[in-house]
């Protein structure tokens, strides 16, 4: 945005409207950030950061297989 004031000024409403777990996960996010995109940064932290961004966008997936063999048993007891 060009305006800083118009910048300043949604941002500024943004921040009431959250709440304190959305103000949280949003500077976690900025954080996050800073170290990606830090040059001075270690490449570890650097990488670490590019991580937690990744999984704040769900960017992966986990997918799980179960497989259970064996027999099932049902059983009406009930009276």
């Amino acid at each position: 945005m060009k305006m800083p004031k118009v910048k300043d000024a949604i941002e500024a409403y943004v921040q009431e409207q959250l709440g304190p777990h959305e103000q949280e996960l949003l500077g976690n996010v900025k954080f996050w950030r800073e170290i990606r995109d830090n040059p001075d940064a270690r490449p570890a932290d650097r990488l670490k950061a590019s991580e937690m961004l990744a999984k704040y966008q769900q960017m992966f997936v986990e997918k799980r297989d179960y497989n259970v063999t064996g027999q099932v048993q049902i059983v009406d007891d009930i009276k």
